[in-house]
């Protein structure tokens, strides 16, 4: 049976915030004796002490763990990439904790905050749409935020993109290239900016070349449904 803290303190003859200390690398700021610390860790090593992860975040500060939001973790696109962000950040000794907002700005509130509560060092995000104040929140609590996939222009944090404008203004040029008069451009419902980019391009590529518009939208909620 694993030792806790209190069998090994009792065992070196030592106080527990001591060993505390030593496992939670802060005796040299605690100024313990570089002698008494070896002696503490040598013993640990001896032992396999593995500390409690909910103790030690509270005794570090640290949960080295890091959120990652997405619209859902089960499609083609963001379920590899979460994939990549997790063997990514367990190279760097760190966990990742995920939920998926499906597209419902008040899932995306609730999971914020849940992660929040739960002191994650980073978020990672894909934002819903009037996601804004929320965001705001995660820099007041002086969290890290990353946004990617789409962007919220309003709040000013770091953010991972293509141009889905440009993408969509060379697929329509490829297209003529290979002799296409004619095409359209399958969408959902959706107001979030990388929706609205790739519409915008089409239609005035549309514009330029007086080509008819051809547009489908369909409806995101029926859609995730059906799938």
């Amino acid at each position: 049976m694993a030792k806790s803290i209190k069998e090994i303190a009792q065992e070196l003859n030592v106080s527990k915030s001591t060993v505390s200390l030593v496992i939670n690398h802060k005796a040299e700021q605690a100024r313990i004796s570089k002698e008494l610390e070896r002696r503490v860790l040598d013993y640990v090593e001896k032992v396999g002490y593995k500390p409690n992860s909910l103790a030690k975040s509270l005794a570090t500060g640290r949960s080295n763990t890091i959120g990652l939001i997405v619209e859902n973790i089960g499609d083609s696109f963001f379920g590899p990439f979460a994939l990549h962000v997790e063997e990514l950040l367990r190279k760097k000794n760190y966990h990742v904790l995920y939920s998926s907002t499906l597209g419902d700005p008040q899932n995306a509130q609730d999971i914020i905050d849940f992660m929040l509560e739960k002191k994650v060092e980073g978020i990672l995000l894909a934002p819903t749409v009037n996601l804004e104040e929320h965001q705001r929140k995660i820099l007041e609590n002086k969290v890290p935020l990353v946004v990617f996939d789409r962007n919220s222009p309003e709040v000013a944090t770091h953010y991972v993109h293509i141009d889905n404008g440009d993408s969509s203004w060379k697929a329509c040029l490829h297209l003529q290239s290979i002799g296409c008069k004619n095409f359209g451009l399958i969408t959902i419902d959706s107001d979030q900016p990388q929706m609205l980019a790739r519409k915008n391009a089409y239609l005035q590529f549309c514009e330029e070349t007086g080509m008819q518009v051809r547009i489908l939208q369909l409806p995101y909620n029926r859609l995730r449904q059906k799938v």
